[in-house]
């Protein structure tokens, strides 16, 4: 590997194991000390996050990767998930890394994350309440007060439009109020329904079954590695064969976990799903047993505003109880 790759590698892997920041952080510190990319491009969240997943890391250098299915340069794959031109080879290269250091930026590069300051899914009115100028409220967490709020994004503008703000818990409060009564008074057939539901339960059978086969395929290396191991006589045909198959391992390992992650990701969209579509279907339905990200769905899906009818509407301190000023 080139020294100056080598010297990015490592000071990557040291800032990712010391921790406490973002990857849009990473890449800023990257671009303030002057260091781009390959391209000679300046870094982003998004090509960091491709670096940060290179086998340089590891010490190896891999060619037809059969685990990188996104992005540019994809190796083409047959049916049976091996490559079609030619089998992955893996190169061992000097480590760029000692094994404990390794080790470290794996476990910090799992708990990496490129979560916004303030997720869209913990206000799930941000852009269905409109103020007196027309324009939408987002959420915003006053820091001085250590309270949520909504904003009227006509703050930002040249001209503020002096919007009141609105106390978060306050407003989702007398909303889900609205929308539960609104639900309860219609019919269950004529609620609402999730059409991506049913999408979600076929693609989580199909990602099982691939789960399961990737599995079945690694414990085959493993008994295959096992039965070379045992083997009384070693040559160098049985040698090549090993490390062949061994990078093979790491190759469908490597698959797997991607994998996996998929398959968690799809359970719990799957399990949302059935947690709104208990709500939508049940008697006396309250959508305040969601979580904000699962009450923005159903809030979206029936199409909820909320117009802002009182400009000097006052904001509650405390536990005190106001006027519902929206309608």
């Amino acid at each position: 590997m080139d020294p100056c790759e080598a010297e990015v590698v490592r000071l990557l892997a040291d800032l990712v194991i010391e921790g406490g920041r973002t990857l849009s952080e990473l890449a800023e510190e990257l671009n303030s000390r002057g260091i781009p990319t390959r391209n000679g491009r300046r870094w982003t969240a998004v090509n960091l996050y491709g670096r940060l997943q290179s086998a340089a890391f590891f010490g190896e250098a891999v060619f037809r990767r059969s685990d990188r299915q996104w992005g540019g340069h994809c190796t083409r794959l047959g049916g049976d998930g091996h490559p079609l031109h030619g089998e992955t080879v893996v190169i061992p290269l000097p480590p760029v890394l000692p094994a404990h250091r390794v080790h470290a930026f794996q476990e910090a590069l799992a708990t990496l994350t490129r979560q916004r300051r303030n997720p869209i899914r913990a206000y799930p009115l941000t852009g269905r309440i409109h103020g007196q100028c027309g324009r939408p409220y987002v959420g915003c967490f006053r820091s001085k007060d250590e309270i949520r709020t909504y904003r009227c994004s006509g703050w930002n503008t040249a001209d503020p439009c002096g919007c009141v703000f609105l106390p978060a818990d306050h407003v989702e409060e007398q909303v889900a109020r609205h929308i539960n009564g609104l639900l309860a008074s219609m019919p269950v057939r004529s609620r609402p329904t999730l059409s991506t539901s049913s999408q979600a339960q076929t693609q989580l059978r199909r990602h099982r079954e691939r789960v399961a086969f990737l599995e079945r395929i690694v414990a085959q290396c493993a008994e295959e590695l096992d039965d070379l191991r045992r083997r009384e006589q070693h040559n160098r045909v049985i040698a090549a064969a090993m490390r062949q198959l061994q990078a093979e391992q790491r190759a469908f390992e490597r698959i797997l976990a991607h994998a996996q992650d998929w398959l968690s990701e799809l359970e719990d969209l799957c399990d949302r799903e059935a947690r709104c579509t208990a709500v939508l279907e049940a008697a006396a339905p309250d959508i305040r047993s969601l979580s904000p990200s699962e009450q923005r769905r159903l809030i979206e899906l029936m199409g909820v505003r909320v117009d802002i009818v009182d400009p000097h509407f006052p904001v509650p301190r405390g536990n005190e109880v106001l006027d519902d000023p929206m309608a």
